[in-house]
C-alpha cells in the first residue's frame, strides 16, 4: 500500500474509474492528496478504504489465509515423506528441457522451506511428446476434449490422459507416503502454452489432483524456465492462493482483482513466490506461518477423528494411556496457535497424531480406514468448489500485470 502513486494496482490513474470498459469501476487506493473535495474521492472514505486494504489483504490474503485445497487428505495417512514427481514431456526439438530448464537443489530447498518437518525427494522422468500426449496436448489447445464421451471440459484433457497413464509415473513404491505428480511439457517455437502453469484438481469433488508446467522458446524469452513454475504451483497443491486472490469467510466470498477488489493486486507486493511479482523465489513468512496453522488443524482434526474411534471400541482402556498424553499435548498446541507460535504448535500436534496412532494400534485399529471416512465428510465443502478457476492457472497474457515491463 503506497501513499502515492504506483503501477502495480493502477492507483495513479485517477481518471478512468472503469479500466476494462465492463461498466464497473476498479476499486482502487488513489494517492493520497486525492482524498479531496475536489479529488478521485472524498476525505470521509479514507478510513473505510484503510479498512478495506486491512481486512481484504492483510488478514484475508496474507496473515490468516484460507486453504485453496484440503490439507488434510493428500494420502490416505498424513505424509511424512513426500517425493516430488517430475514428468516432463520432451517436445522441444534439439532441447533437453529438463536437463536445462529444473534446477532441482533450488526446487528442493524452496520446498523444503514450506514444507518443513517432511523429508522431500525428487527425480524426473523424460516421456515422449507423441501419439495421445501431443493430440490431447494441441486439444486443449484449440478448446477441443480430447475424451468426448466423457462429458469432461477441454481444459481436463491433461488431467484425463495423465490419469489413465499415472501408473508409468508411480516409481516410488511403498518408501514414501505421497507421490506428488507433476507433468512438464516442453514444446517448440510456435506450439503455443495454455498457460505457464496450473495446479489441478479431480475435476469430481475437488480435490487437488495433478500439477501442470509448460515451458517453450516463447516462455523462457519471457524469463521463465520451469523450476520456478514448479515452485509456484506445487505452492498452490498444498494449499497455498495468491496474495491477489482468495477468501472472505466473514461474508463467505471468494475474491480476486477486479471491479470492487481490484485494489487486491496490492496484495502482490509481499515477499513471496506466490506474487506476480518476481523478485524472489522464496515462500514468505506468511505463507509458512499459514502453511504451519493448516498443518496443525490437519493433525488436530485427524487426532479428534481417531481418538473418538478408539474411545468407542471396547479394548479403549488399552490406549488409555496414549489417549492422556495425545489430550495433553493437543492442549499445549492450542495455547501456542493461540499464542501465534505456528511452527510450535504444528509440531505439537503432529506429536499428538502420532500418540493416538499409537494407541490405535495398541486397540487393534487401522487408523487410516477412520481417516478416510472423515475424507469422505469433507467432500462436500472442499475450498476449490467455492474459488474461481482463475486462482490456480498462471498465465501470461498480455493485459495481466505479470506482463507489464
Amino acid at each position: 500500500l503506497s501513499a502515492g502513486p504506483e503501477s502495480w494496482t493502477e492507483n495513479w490513474n485517477v481518471d478512468t474509474p472503469d479500466l476494462d470498459g465492463d461498466g464497473v469501476e476498479e476499486y482502487r487506493m488513489p494517492p493520497i492528496w486525492e482524498y479531496a473535495s475536489n479529488g478521485y474521492r472524498a476525505p470521509s472514505q479514507l478510513a473505510g478504504d484503510l479498512g478495506r486494504v486491512t481486512r481484504y489483504v492483510a488478514l484475508d490474503l496474507l496473515m490468516t489465509t484460507s486453504p485453496l485445497y484440503p490439507v488434510d487428505i493428500l494420502s490416505p495417512d498424513l505424509p511424512w515423506k513426500i517425493n516430488l514427481d517430475s514428468n516432463t514431456y520432451e517436445g522441444w526439438p534439439g532441447v533437453n528441457a529438463s536437463k536445462e530448464y529444473i534446477t532441482r537443489s533450488l526446487f528442493l530447498d524452496e520446498m523444503g522451506e514450506l514444507l518443513r518437518g517432511r523429508t522431500l525427494s525428487y527425480d524426473n522422468q523424460d516421456l515422449p511428446f507423441r501419439g495421445d500426449a501431443r493430440r490431447c496436448y494441441v486439444l486443449l489447445l484449440e478448446n477441443e476434449s480430447c475424451y468426448p464421451t466423457l462429458g469432461y471440459p477441454p481444459f481436463a484433457n491433461l488431467f484425463l490422459y495423465n490419469a489413465v497413464n499415472l501408473r508409468r509415473t508411480k516409481d516410488d513404491g511403498d518408501s514414501v507416503h505421497y507421490e506428488l505428480p507433476m507433468f512438464n511439457y516442453a514444446v517448440g517455437a510456435g506450439v503455443g502454452v495454455p498457460a505457464l502453469g496450473f495446479a489441478d484438481d479431480n475435476y469430481r469433488d475437488g480435490t487437488q489432483s495433478f500439477v501442470f508446467n509448460f515451458v517453450s522458446p516463447e516462455v523462457v524469452e519471457a524469463g521463465y524456465g520451469l523450476t520456478t513454475t514448479m515452485i509456484h504451483e506445487v505452492g498452490h497443491h498444498v494449499s497455498l492462493s495468491h496474495p491477489h486472490d482468495g477468501w472472505d469467510s466473514e461474508s463467505n466470498t471468494a475474491f480476486g482483482p477486479s471491479g470492487p477488489y481490484f485494489f487486491a493486486w496490492s496484495g502482490d507486493q509481499s515477499n513471496t513466490m506466490m506474487s506476480y511479482i518476481d523478485l524472489n523465489w522464496d515462500f514468505s513468512q506468511f505463507d509458512q506461518d499459514n502453511m504451519r496453522r493448516f498443518q496443525a488443524a490437519a493433525f488436530t482434526e485427524s487426532a479428534n477423528t481417531i481418538a473418538a474411534a478408539i474411545l468407542a471400541d471396547p479394548d479403549a482402556a488399552k490406549a488409555a494411556d496414549e489417549l492422556a498424553a495425545a489430550d495433553e499435548v493437543l492442549g499445549r498446541a492450542e495455547q501456542r496457535f493461540s499464542a501465534h507460535e505456528y511452527r510450535v504448535s504444528s509440531r505439537l500436534a503432529t506429536r499428538a497424531y502420532k500418540l493416538v496412532n499409537r494407541g490405535a494400534r495398541q486397540v487393534g485399529l487401522d487408523a487410516r480406514d477412520h481417516l478416510r471416512l472423515r475424507i469422505g465428510s469433507l467432500e462436500g465443502s472442499k475450498r476449490s468448489e467455492l474459488h474461481p478457476v482463475d486462482e490456480f492457472i498462471d498465465t501470461l497474457q498480455p493485459d495481466s500485470p505479470r506482463s507489464q515491463p
